[in-house]
């Protein structure tokens, strides 16, 4: 018994994994930028350059994607949007 349950908990790894990757890559797989969804379309550049830059979205997939996982690991879920 104790067997099994160690081999389901080491199967919530990688498909836990997967999931995540699924869910990070729909924001990038989604048409246009990340960042036209986050300033509005009349910003000025500074400010695109700023978010970019705040939100790491000049690095590489993977690292931004490691990103990521380490604010959903800690608990932080993004900012709150005013409504």
């Amino acid at each position: 018994m104790i067997i099994y349950l160690l081999r389901r908990i080491l199967y919530v790894v990688p498909i836990a994994l997967a999931v995540s990757l699924v869910c990070f890559m729909l924001v990038h797989i989604a048409p246009g930028d990340p960042i036209n969804a986050i300033v509005p379309p009349d910003a000025p550049q500074e400010v695109v350059i700023q978010v970019k830059r705040a939100y790491g979205l000049g690095k590489p997939l993977p690292v931004q994607f490691g990103i990521w996982l380490l604010h959903i690991g800690r608990g932080d879920l993004g900012r709150p949007t005013s409504a």
